[in-house]
């Protein structure tokens, strides 16, 4: 059996559609010839009647004579019975290429929209990898730049910011020579003993390898290697230290101000730093004013009219009863009396405060006079003669 394949578009339309001016004529496979008898445009049959004349099964190949004498064979492939499902149609050669059905146009287009989607994610997902790939140099750039900086850059950044002075000794001496540098086995850290990391430096004294000049060196991980020249000739240690302990020209100079204005003793509303010797013989005034002192000294402090004040302690003793009696020596250059800052007299009843009155009617009274001279008044006979003490402070005349 075999199923009759339709000719192209142009010979199904001449085949069926056409003017029966011209008659169309069948040519069988025996060798005869028949024609329509019906004239006017032909009618396709009914759907039932086309799918019999497309598909049904013929024993020989089917022909069609043209006026024009041409002949066309419908050729057949193989058989089958006819059927409007395309889900249905079988032996049309499809499975051998790989395909195993019929799309619509509808759902090619939905395929197509589809990939064309992707297509433009992919590209748009390509632009932006192209863009970061731009922004990222082999090397960073100096600060500002706009682009990313790789891994080692910043790797290597973060290992510069620790990087570390590694010295010769605990305490923190550099070395000597290259040779000692090198040939340590020992180095140390802020006076701990430490193992050289990737970027820590040292400093060599007298660099053999250049000159003697004192010249510094960087460890890379594995070994130390030359970085740079410090100076032409060797440094002192003194001098190295120096260079390292960040000191700068408005610390030197703060410096020189603190040093060349000190105070020799404390002064009142001043910023200066005081000498030792001027504290101590502060300290030791504060003491003596405790202990008080038959030495006259100044106090520190002033009287109601801004006149320096000053303190002595007068030692004596008693005269005869009912009348003034000098005690101790007058004050040279006294001015005037500020304050009595202690006075008493002792008998064998206890001691007697100025102005005091025993249980027996025993009276006491000091005074100053105007040229600073000491004095006392008593009444009763058994404070004749007897211990009296005085502390007074006085300004004098300037």
């Amino acid at each position: 059996m075999s199923n009759i394949v339709l000719p192209p578009d142009s010979g199904r339309a001449a085949l069926y559609n056409r003017s029966a001016a011209i008659p169309l004529k069948q040519l069988r496979s025996d060798g005869s010839i028949t024609a329509p008898a019906v004239s006017g445009v032909q009618v396709l049959p009914p759907s039932p009647e086309r799918a019999e004349l497309y598909n049904r099964a013929v024993a020989t190949p089917l022909r069609y004579l043209y006026p024009d004498g041409s002949v066309y064979d419908c050729e057949a492939e193989g058989g089958g019975d006819a059927s409007n499902n395309h889900a249905a149609l079988v032996n049309l050669g499809f499975a051998a290429s790989g395909h195993t059905g019929f799309a619509s146009e509808a759902d090619m287009n939905t395929a197509n929209d589809q990939l064309t989607a992707l297509w433009q994610a992919e590209n748009t997902l390509q632009n932006q990898v192209n863009g970061i790939q731009a922004v990222i140099p082999s090397s960073a750039g100096s600060a500002g730049s706009a682009q990313l900086a790789t891994q080692s850059f910043v790797n290597s950044s973060i290992q510069n910011m620790a990087a570390r002075k590694i010295t010769f000794d605990a305490t923190g001496s550099a070395f000597p020579t290259v040779a000692a540098l090198l040939n340590a086995t020992t180095v140390f850290y802020q006076g701990q003993v430490v193992t050289p990391l990737e970027n820590d430096y040292a400093t060599v004294i007298a660099d053999e390898n250049h000159g003697g000049a004192t010249s510094r060196y960087e460890f890379d991980g594995v070994q130390w290697v030359f970085g740079f020249v410090i100076n032409n000739s060797g440094l002192t240690d003194a001098q190295v230290n120096a260079m390292n302990s960040g000191i700068t020209a408005p610390l030197v100079n703060l410096s020189m101000n603190l040093l060349t204005n000190i105070d020799v003793a404390p002064t009142q509303g001043s910023n200066h730093l005081v000498l030792s010797g001027g504290v101590y013989s502060a300290l030791a005034y504060k003491q003596d004013l405790i202990n008080y002192s038959t030495t006259e000294r100044a106090t520190g402090r002033t009287d109601e009219n801004g006149s320096p004040t000053y303190e002595i302690t007068i030692n004596g003793t008693t005269g005869a009863a009912g009348q003034w009696n000098n005690v101790g020596a007058a004050i040279p250059g006294f001015a005037s009396f500020v304050r009595l800052v202690r006075g008493s007299a002792t008998n064998t009843t206890g001691s007697f405060i100025p102005h005091g009155t025993t249980s027996t009617g025993l009276a006491f009274a000091l005074t100053i006079t105007s040229n600073g001279q000491l004095q006392e008044e008593h009444t009763g006979a058994p404070l004749n003669n007897r211990p009296i003490v005085a502390t007074i402070e006085y300004t004098k005349t300037p």
